[in-house]
C-alpha cells in the first residue's frame, strides 16, 4: 500500500544482481539504509560541486513520508532499485553517484531521482562505471564483509540468492588464481561457504597447496572460524519474497526457486489481505484511477456551469 505494484515486481529481478548483504533484507528495510547512505554522502563535509557551491543537508528528504503512497518515497525507492541493480554496497555508490556528478560540475546535490544517469549521460556514467567497480574493487569490498550466515552451508537451500554469492566467488579465483589462498582461508575456512568441491576447476594439488598455505600461516588466518548457528526459515527469505506482484513463475529467477511455491502462496494471501482491507487488489492504482475521474467530473461540471451563464447583454430590460 506504500509502493505501485509495477515498482515492486521489479524486486525479484535485483536478488541476484544487489550487494549480497541485501539480499535477505526486506525492500523496505534496504530502503532505508539507502536513505541513511544518501543523507551521509549528502552531509559531507566540504563536498562541493560548482565553484562556490556547498549544501549543509540539513532538511534533506524531509518530505519523504515512510507511512502512506507519495511521490518522494517511490522516487526514493526507484533509485535504491536502481543502486541494486548494479551490484555496489550503498555506500560506494553514492560515492561514485556524487563523484559523477561533481565531475559534470553540477549545480546541485543530485536528488535521489538523479543519482541514475540521463538518457544523455548513459554512456559517460557506463564507461566511468567500469573504471571505479573493477573485479579488483569488487574483490576488494568482498573482503569486508561479515560473516554471512544466510549463506553458510548449514543454512544452504539453494536459493538464488545463495547460488548467485557463490558464483562470484568461484568468478574472482577463476580471475585470479593467484588468490586462492585468501578465497580459502576467508570464504571456506572462516565462514564455510565454500568447499574444495567449488574449486574443482583446479588441480587437486593447488586446492591442498591453498589450503595447507590458509591454514598454516598465522599472520592470514588464526585458525578460529566465524560463529554462526542455523537460521531459522523466516531468516531465509529472500527480498523479493511475498513482495505483492513480484511472483513470476515464468521469470528465470524465480523458475529454479527452491521458494516459488511458498511464496505463490504467501502472494496470494497479500492480495487477499489488500483486497479485504481497501476493496481492490490494487490501492495505489485504484486511487490514482478515483482521483483521475473526480478531475474530469469537475472539468465537465465546470464547463457545463460555463455554458449556463446567460450573457448580460442577452437579458431583456
Amino acid at each position: 500500500m506504500l509502493i505501485p505494484t509495477e515498482v515492486l515486481q521489479v524486486e525479484r529481478d535485483l536478488i541476484i544482481a544487489k550487494w549480497p548483504e541485501y539480499r535477505f533484507l526486506t525492500p523496505l528495510t534496504a530502503t532505508w539504509l539507502f536513505f541513511e547512505a544518501y543523507k551521509a554522502r549528502y552531509k559531507q563535509p566540504g563536498l562541493v560541486l560548482a565553484p562556490g557551491e556547498w549544501r549543509t543537508g540539513e532538511h534533506v528528504g524531509e518530505k519523504i513520508d515512510w507511512s502512506q503512497n507519495n511521490a518522494h518515497l517511490t522516487q526514493l525507492w526507484i533509485a535504491r532499485q536502481n543502486a541494486d541493480a548494479t551490484g555496489l554496497p550503498y555506500g560506494e555508490y553514492m560515492r561514485f553517484a556524487f563523484g559523477f556528478a561533481q565531475a559534470r560540475t553540477r549545480k546541485e546535490m543530485p536528488q535521489p531521482n538523479q543519482l541514475a544517469p540521463s538518457q544523455k549521460a548513459t554512456v559517460a556514467w557506463e564507461a566511468k562505471f567500469r573504471q571505479h567497480w573493477t573485479l579488483g574493487a569488487k574483490y576488494a569490498a568482498f573482503g569486508g564483509l561479515g560473516a554471512l550466515p544466510e549463506y553458510w552451508h548449514q543454512n544452504d537451500r539453494k536459493l538464488p540468492a545463495q547460488i548467485r554469492f557463490r558464483q562470484e566467488l568461484i568468478e574472482f579465483d577463476q580471475a585470479h588464481e593467484a588468490k586462492t589462498p585468501v578465497l580459502m582461508e576467508n570464504w571456506s575456512l572462516k565462514r564455510h561457504i565454500l568447499t574444495d568441491a567449488d574449486f574443482a576447476h583446479l588441480p587437486s594439488e593447488i586446492v591442498q597447496a591453498a589450503r595447507a598455505r590458509a591454514v598454516g600461516d598465522p599472520s592470514r588466518f588464526d585458525g578460529v572460524p566465524f560463529a554462526a548457528s542455523r537460521l531459522s526459515p523466516e531468516e531465509l527469505l529472500q527480498s523479493c519474497f511475498g513482495v505483492a506482484g513480484s511472483a513470476a513463475g515464468a521469470a528465470s529467477v524465480c523458475a529454479d526457486c527452491v521458494m516459488r511455491k511458498a511464496c505463490d502462496i504467501t502472494n496470494e494471501r497479500v492480495r487477499k489481505t489488500v483486497l479485504d482491507l481497501t476493496g481492490t487488489e490494487d490501492p495505489i492504482r485504484a486511487k490514482k484511477r478515483d482521483r483521475a475521474a473526480e478531475r474530469q467530473r469537475r472539468c465537465r461540471a465546470a464547463k457545463a456551469a460555463a455554458k449556463a451563464v446567460v450573457p448580460k447583454h442577452a437579458v431583456p430590460p
